[in-house]
């Protein structure tokens, strides 16, 4: 069975007619993942598929569109490792966390880096959302509906700030065991309990 972390579908020798879209979108996570967002064009794209290079721009006006399409993708790849009903907030949070430093570029994206702003992003976001706030209505119960999305946009918060401190090397001059693993900062914001000594792993 497929493992969604790494399923970043490889590209084909050709496209079928009618999927030039999830074409692109499939190439430009590849090229996002060699050269960062900065290399991404729509121009690179049409050489790499084999389309003219006005071809994009039936799917994508511009590299913005681009740019939302796969962030909305990652988004949608990393809500699918939440949905499984026996996910709960520590290991739903070593799965965003993984993701994370397996795809950094493609991450630094999703987390606002190129500007990539739309509906299809904000609806993709907001499923990532819901299936967070499962995760986090499964490991407490019993709380309100409004209490389980505080809760989980706190976490969401922090793993963002934990991943973009670990990438900037911001937390380079701390002894690592002082760095918050993340499935033990998720389960503490969630719970309200202590974070467990260094090395202790959350269930």
């Amino acid at each position: 069975m497929p493992n969604p972390l790494h399923d970043n579908a490889k590209p084909k020798s050709g496209y079928h007619h009618g999927d030039l879209r999830a074409e692109l979108i499939r190439e430009g996570i590849r090229q996002l993942e060699r050269g960062g967002i900065a290399d991404l064009s729509l121009r690179q794209l049409a050489k790499s598929v084999g389309v003219t290079g006005s071809a994009p721009y039936r799917h994508f006006p511009d590299r913005r569109a681009l740019l939302e399409a796969i962030a909305a993708e990652g988004y949608r790849r990393v809500a699918a490792t939440l949905a499984p009903s026996g996910v709960r907030v520590a290991e739903g949070a070593r799965r965003v966390v993984h993701f994370a430093a397996e795809h950094p570029a493609w991450w630094e994206l999703m987390a606002g880096g190129g500007g990539a702003i739309g509906p299809d992003l904000e609806e993709a976001r907001g499923s990532f959302l819901a299936e967070l706030v499962g995760v986090v209505e499964r490991s407490i119960g019993g709380e309100s509906a409004e209490e389980a999305i505080r809760l989980a946009v706190a976490v969401w918060a922090a793993l963002l700030g934990l991943v973009r401190l670990r990438a900037s090397g911001g937390v380079a001059v701390l002894d690592e065991a002082m760095v918050p693993e993340p499935a033990a900062l998720a389960e503490s914001i969630v719970t309200g309990r202590p974070m467990p000594p260094a090395g202790a792993r959350p269930r």
